[in-house]
């Protein structure tokens, strides 16, 4: 069964990028706007969605779910600057319907990053090209909020704290015409700088680029 993925990923890799150089194009756009969904795997533990039934108890819990608005500015021929304003919420809730039990217990935690970057370029400007993979590193502050309802202890408590931060990362843009792109991406958030932070971890994305402007290449070649 991996082999068959590997296989076809690879196919489809070719297909991109036949289909890219096909609508090869000369000249790039200087500035751009992307809307990204996306899933954060915080704390390294969560999962896209869990749900348990069970004797007359019900246990639901969502993983980091949320997204992106990200402006992007050609800055050379290898290298993009993006500004990254994010929205992320993991929520986990217990209810109990047994007689005489009718606890309801939430615990929700949202993230609100606001993120200082730049994008890496593997090929330069000057590639004809429409499939452009890159190498993405920022940094800035993650904006937490911790909430806490506690039926059973008639208990309610919010937190909310900013720490500063870091990612890593990479991705793909796909231009479909000098206009429009899409894009998937990959980014290692760590948040206070500590991997074990309870929500550093792996996010995914995928949207669309919204581009204009042109770009004049630095190196004519």
């Amino acid at each position: 069964m991996m082999k068959q993925a590997i296989v076809l990923g690879g196919l489809a890799l070719s297909f991109l990028m036949t289909t890219g150089l096909s609508h090869a194009q000369t000249d790039r756009p200087s500035t751009g706007m992307t809307f990204k969904l996306g899933f954060w795997n915080m704390g390294d533990q969560s999962e896209f969605l869990t749900y348990i039934r069970e004797d007359g108890r019900e246990y639901i819990e969502t993983g980091g779910l949320g997204g992106w608005l990200t402006f992007t500015s050609r800055t050379s021929d290898f290298y993009t600057f993006e500004f990254n304003l994010g929205a992320f919420g993991r929520a986990e809730g217990y209810e109990s319907s047994r007689h005489f039990d009718f606890d309801d217990d939430v615990d929700g935690t949202a993230v609100i990053p606001v993120l200082f970057g730049i994008q890496r370029e593997f090929l330069s400007v000057n590639n004809s090209s429409d499939l452009r993979p890159y190498l993405s590193a920022g940094i800035g502050p993650y904006w937490i909020t911790d909430v806490k309802d506690e039926q059973s202890l008639n208990r309610e408590e919010v937190r909310s704290k900013i720490d500063p931060g870091m990612y890593l990362g990479g991705g793909l843009n796909f231009f479909l015409s000098d206009k429009f792109a899409l894009n998937f991406d990959g980014k290692y958030h760590i948040v206070d700088f500590n991997m074990d932070n309870d929500v550093s971890g792996l996010e995914l994305g995928i949207g669309f680029s919204i581009l204009w402007g042109k770009y004049k290449p630095q190196n004519g070649r």
